[in-house]
């Protein structure tokens, strides 16, 4: 695999091409934007890699996102202890790589 690297374009976005984009979001020029690109839990991430997880919430009815792990088949949750707690797998609706990974699309 390359080296990973992160520039500017990855981490936000600017410039003509995003024009669209900050028009329907009524952005200013100067406001970064970032775009999630979310896979299925389904199509895993590569192994041993931090990422973001969108997860249903134990109310079964809201949805959040929180960073996380992906590690030997299951996504972990980190708390501030050092603590560490599988995800379970039917909360996890999706996931990504943070939008500064050159892994994102």
């Amino acid at each position: 695999m390359g080296e990973r690297r992160s520039t500017p374009e990855r981490q936000s976005c600017g410039g003509d091409r995003w024009s669209g984009i900050r028009e329907i979001l009524k952005t200013a020029p100067d406001e970064e934007i970032s775009v999630i690109v979310w896979h299925r839990r389904d199509t895993p991430p590569e192994n041993s890699s931090y990422v973001l997880i969108k997860l249903r919430n134990p109310d079964g009815e809201t949805v959040s996102c929180t960073g996380g792990a992906y590690e030997s088949g299951r996504f972990l949750y980190y708390y501030y202890d050092g603590t560490v707690e599988e995800v379970e797998g039917e909360r996890v609706l999706g996931w990504s790589y943070y939008p500064f990974d050159d892994r994102m699309p």
